[in-house]
């Protein structure tokens, strides 16, 4: 008779927020405000797990980046720019990884940069296993075929997204056809 209410005593949390200095100091707009995709609320959630793989089609990716270090995946990293169109192509050790022109280091930084660490920025995903597929030159410039041998290798060592931030003038069957049969989440500039 004297019960005044009745509810679910909810577990509560302290939010997540790195203390990553660009992120702090508002520098990283798009993760949060009018015009982010609220990666905070996300955060809350999860910062991401160490066994998803995430492939980055562009310039490659500096192996030593220090707020990549730790992301890197241990194998699986190919070069098609510096390899013949019939030949085998090159496997590049993660010590040896290069990114002559930065655009694919920036790309994997915003996609999984360690987050928390107070080094740079906070990627979207703190703990991915990121895997350079190199289809771009020092200058930037990839070929259809190098992109169809990067998604069809990601298709056959089953890496299950895909990150290609490059376009084109033209329609191309060679990608279309080979983005098509990949059974992962493709992601690309538009």
């Amino acid at each position: 008779a004297n019960i005044l209410s009745a509810e679910p005593d909810y577990i509560n949390k302290i939010s997540v927020t790195p203390n990553e200095p660009n992120f702090v100091n508002n520098n990283q707009w798009g993760l949060n405000g009018t015009y982010g995709i609220q990666a905070p609320q996300a955060w809350n959630i999860t910062t991401g797990l160490a066994t998803v793989r995430v492939g980055v089609l562009d310039t490659g990716i500096d192996g030593q980046h220090e707020d990549l270090i730790n992301r890197i995946n241990d194998n699986l990293h190919r070069d098609y720019v510096d390899t013949p169109l019939f030949s085998n192509v090159r496997v590049v050790d993660r010590n040896d990884l290069v990114d002559p022109h930065g655009h694919g280091t920036h790309v994997a930084g915003i996609i999984g940069a360690e987050g928390n660490n107070n080094l740079g920025i906070s990627g979207v995903c703190w703990n991915v296993r990121l895997i350079s597929l190199r289809v771009c030159d020092a200058n930037g410039f990839s070929t259809d075929a190098r992109v169809k041998r990067a998604v069809d290798f990601a298709t056959s060592n089953n890496i299950p997204i895909l990150n290609f931030s490059s376009g084109g003038y033209s329609d191309s069957t060679t990608q279309r056809t080979a983005i098509e049969n990949y059974p992962g989440l493709f992601i690309c500039a538009a």
